[in-house]
């Protein structure tokens, strides 16, 4: 048999072998044999992606969660203050007493070990400054980073892509290689496209605000927003407190509601320690009222902008869900009202993949040939 006829063979066999890494055997010049492991990438090609993660913005939303919480918690418990301001790793809280500072100095030091507090005194007021430590804040940007690359390994596996890599560049950049693809804007629509949930309570001033203010397009009352339900369009006045997000759930699966009466397509969650904790004890005080499920979807779009062509990312929020709370809930519960079992698995197949901790954008995207050649065997 010539060598043009066995590169040839090579060449067949090379069309037939899966789309997984595969190993070859052959053998080397001194006649032992030497196994060569070839990746998915190398024997089918596919499209790589170098993307950048947003860190500073994951860190300023941090902040923006620590503002809105403890603003809550200040107000729960009675803890008063004279202002709290957010700063770039932290937040200024300003105080009319020493005693003040004190009771929140000693409340933060317990319950939020990553701030480190500092005292001062400015203009006759009191101030308590809460920031993050740098050493705290690298470490948070490698967790996002992390987080990310399971992120978007989980979405692409619940997604059947098969085989998919995904590695950390640098401090702040992840490289994306699905191979066996060979459309980018395929590939950077299943990136772009993300979904989450929220538990959210209805706020106290609904009902008086959607029959009167809403309708002569008053100003919102504050902590709260408008969105609306995706069967009947019916607009809710919901608080931005957040029960439990995407972030706390550990499994989702599609399903049928379990409780009385006909079954619908539903989503049986399962939530972490941390989410059924918050679950439980936010649902306890809000017994007997009203809890809307909030699905979020992160949809590419195309537009023009002076002539050229910019990619942007809408996020859309509607209601699939609001339903009373007659008992507390805890780690493992179900989310009823969805259209249809289609609707159910997406989001049951989104929480399973889980949130990004950090957005991101593309620098760069290609398509890759095979580097397994005929002149490499």
């Amino acid at each position: 048999m010539t060598i043009k006829k066995l590169r040839g063979l090579f060449s067949v066999s090379l069309v037939l072998v899966s789309v997984l890494a595969s190993t070859l055997s052959c053998q080397s010049s001194n006649g032992k044999p030497v196994k060569i492991q070839y990746t998915a990438m190398e024997l089918n090609g596919g499209v790589e992606v170098l993307m950048d993660v947003d860190l500073n913005y994951a860190i300023k939303g941090k902040i923006s969660r620590y503002y809105r919480e403890l603003r809550r918690h200040f107000l729960e418990q009675r803890m008063f203050h004279n202002g709290v301001r957010k700063l770039k790793q932290g937040l200024e809280i300003k105080f009319r007493t020493l005693q003040q500072r004190n009771i929140v100095s000693t409340y933060l030091a317990k319950n939020y070990k990553e701030f480190v507090l500092a005292n001062s005194d400015k203009e006759g007021a009191f101030i308590l400054t809460a920031t993050i430590s740098n050493t705290k804040v690298a470490e948070q940007k490698k967790f996002m980073v992390k987080k990310n690359i399971v992120a978007l390994h989980r979405k692409f596996t619940e997604l059947r892509v098969v085989d998919p890599i995904v590695t950390a560049r640098g401090k702040n950049r992840v490289l994306v290689q699905l191979p066996g693809l060979h459309n980018t804007e395929q590939v950077q629509s299943l990136i772009d496209k993300h979904a989450t949930v929220e538990s959210r309570p209805l706020s106290e001033d609904h009902d008086s605000y959607i029959s009167g203010g809403h309708k002569r397009a008053e100003p919102l009352p504050p902590g709260t927003e408008i969105l609306y339900e995706r069967r009947t369009n019916r607009p809710y006045l919901l608080k931005k407190e957040v029960t439990w997000s995407g972030e706390h759930v550990v499994n989702a699966v599609a399903g049928f509601s379990s409780g009385i009466g006909a079954l619908t397509p539903s989503v049986h969650i399962t939530l972490n320690d941390e989410g059924g904790k918050r679950n439980h004890a936010v649902s306890s005080k809000l017994l007997n009222k009203r809890v809307a499920i909030v699905f979020i979807e992160t949809v590419p779009d195309i537009i023009t902008v002076d002539g050229k062509k910019k990619r942007i990312n809408n996020i859309v929020k509607r209601i699939i869900n609001v339903a009373y709370i007659r008992s507390p809930l805890y780690k493992r519960f179900q989310i009823s009202g969805m259209a249809d079992t289609e609707q159910a698995h997406k989001v049951a197949m989104f929480l399973r993949a889980g949130n990004l901790a950090a957005p991101m954008t593309t620098v760069e995207i290609r398509v890759l040939g095979p580097s397994l050649w005929v002149g490499n065997i």
